[in-house]
């Protein structure tokens, strides 16, 4: 697929070049889709995280200098009605800023709708049932100790990446891997083990890899599983939904409250 469909930049125009050129970029100007879908802001936080600071500052500086709220004036652009030149090109530079395109496709709008359902509830959270909390002890280690642990696993990580990019461009159906590329899920558990022989230690440290640095949590769990389960399993406490007329949070029309189980006590105690 050609760049000038998907980057922006590619669809340069020019006097050097000829009119039909031109013309051409010009219409590829238009239709290129330089921009994820809005949807994908929840594939990639980073992307929402951006989307989400620019629209903040568009509604604070809409406020301080047009005494209006962003979405009445993103409403009255979008139904063609009355706006000044000013506010009509405040809202055009707005829209063209954002990371994200806002097209009415079906994924957007149904990201939209769910997100109007959710609009102004408490958000559920239950810290309580956290892999993290639950499984991290409070053990301290020497910090050289996981910036060894990330380096090692963020250097899997680019290998995945790039064993998996290598697989698309090349087909597997046809071709086969280089030998270099073939052996990337080498064993993790042994290459960290040299670092760390500590099997509670290095649970520890990738925990920590994981929720502090968003490492790939399938690592932690192909070289720690196995601890991570004994932990859960020395816990005395279960939390569970339970249906609850005054429940906290509703799931498909049904609420329902985070109860607690205490494993080794009486039959009733909940």
């Amino acid at each position: 697929m050609q760049k000038s469909w998907y980057v922006l930049s590619e669809c340069k125009q020019s006097d050097e070049y000829t009119d039909e050129y031109n013309d051409k970029m010009k219409f590829y100007e238009k239709i290129c889709a330089h921009k994820k879908p809005y949807f994908f802001g929840y594939n990639y936080s980073s992307l929402m995280k951006e989307y989400r600071e620019t629209t903040n500052r568009a509604t604070t500086n809409a406020r301080q200098k047009f005494r209006m709220e962003l979405e009445e004036m993103l409403r009255a652009y979008e139904n063609n009605e009355y706006l000044t030149e000013e506010q009509r090109i405040f809202v055009e530079r707005f829209l063209h800023s954002l990371n994200l395109d806002g097209s009415k496709s079906t994924c957007n709008m149904i990201c939209w709708e769910i997100e109007s359902i959710f609009d102004g509830k408490p958000g559920f959270a239950c810290t309580k049932a956290d892999l993290y909390s639950l499984v991290r002890s409070t053990e301290k280690y020497s910090p050289p100790l996981l910036d060894k642990i990330v380096k090692l696993c963020k250097k899997s990580e680019q290998k995945r990446a790039i064993k998996c990019a290598i697989g698309f461009i090349l087909n597997k159906e046809t071709f086969e891997y280089d030998e270099e590329y073939s052996n990337v899920d080498y064993d993790m558990a042994d290459i960290l083990s040299e670092v760390c022989s500590n099997e509670e230690q290095l649970c520890d440290l990738l925990l920590d890899y994981c929720y502090k640095y968003n490492g790939n949590k399938e690592i932690l769990w192909n070289v720690c599983g196995e601890t991570i389960v004994n932990r859960l399993a020395q816990s005395k406490l279960l939390y569970y939904p339970a249906p609850d007329l005054n429940g906290d949070f509703e799931v498909q029309g049904k609420k329902y409250v985070m109860k607690e189980y205490v494993f080794g006590g009486d039959d009733n105690e909940v």
